[in-house]
């Protein structure tokens, strides 16, 4: 659930200097997660997020994700 009584329990997160297209995503993303969550979802840059979803855009997903496989 990414979203309980109006309050959003997922963050969007960017590198602390995105690229214009990963701000853009990052926007789009937490506009459309609000639409569907019913609360507003928040964009952080470059800092990590004790919410319990965070959902990493671009760079940011690269520097956590470097333990994930393809």
């Amino acid at each position: 659930m990414l979203a309980g009584k109006r309050r959003a329990r997922c963050v969007v997160e960017l590198a602390a200097r995105p690229s214009a297209a990963e701000q853009t995503a990052g926007e789009e993303v937490s506009r459309y997660l609000e639409k569907l969550g019913g609360a507003p979802v928040s964009v952080h840059r470059g800092e990590k997020s004790d919410a319990p979803v965070r959902i990493l855009i671009g760079a940011r997903a690269r520097e956590e994700g470097g333990d994930l496989t393809t």
